[in-house]
């Protein structure tokens, strides 16, 4: 099978690419691991890209994409023990990276299997995160949107409404005490901004209109 390595003046990594499918980011100690040799490889300069090019065994191909998954799933789980990311954050997080789908795709789903990704514990910490500053509309059209869907989530809403004791008018005041304090509710200029904030939070005119009249 044929490496090919290309790296370009604005990384430090080598996209790499194994009978040109592209398999992810990989550094020099990367090769290393891989015990594949870099300084044996063809080199050519295209540009502002310097190209190596080898051909390598399977077992060396395996391995090289090995050290790879194994780099990308150890960093995401790091990630994940300090906080609660969705799967569709650490895919986005992983594409800035430049990995391939594929590792992406294996990552995610070791990550879910070792349960360092988890939609409901995501989704209930999202919903604590945002209750008091976004409406349950907004939210769970947030969480929707990141592939955090299904009954189960409006009972998991409603179980963290209940225990922080929220309530939707409260919220309402709340922001706009903390946004708009000192200012003149009656003037309409005012009340066109306040409106428009609280809407972008996802209340509806409805909601908002008692606290401007």
């Amino acid at each position: 099978m044929q490496l090919r390595l290309i790296q370009s003046n604005r990384f430090k990594y080598y996209r790499a690419y194994i009978d040109e499918v592209y398999i992810g980011p990989v550094y020099s100690n990367d090769l290393k691991k891989a015990e594949i040799d870099q300084d044996e490889m063809s080199q050519a300069q295209e540009g502002s890209e310097t190209i190596l090019t080898a051909e390598i065994e399977d077992a060396e191909g395996e391995r090289l994409y090995s050290v790879v998954y194994s780099k990308a799933f150890e960093k995401y789980a790091a990630l994940l023990a300090g906080a609660e990311y969705s799967a569709f954050d650490i895919r986005f997080k992983m594409k800035q990276k430049n990995y391939s789908e594929r590792i992406i795709d294996e990552v995610i789903d070791t990550l879910y299997r070792e349960r360092y990704l988890d939609d409901k514990r995501y989704a209930e910490s999202y919903i604590r995160s945002y209750s008091k500053s976004k409406s349950r509309t907004l939210i769970i059209k947030e969480l929707e949107y990141k592939g955090i869907e299904g009954d189960w989530l409006y009972d998991i809403l409603d179980e963290v409404y209940e225990d922080e004791g929220i309530d939707k008018e409260e919220v309402i005041r709340t922001l706009i005490e903390k946004n708009y304090r000192g200012q003149d509710l009656k003037d309409e200029k005012v009340k066109r901004r306040v409106a428009a904030f609280l809407m972008r939070k996802g209340f509806s005119f409805s909601d908002i209109n008692s606290y401007l009249t």
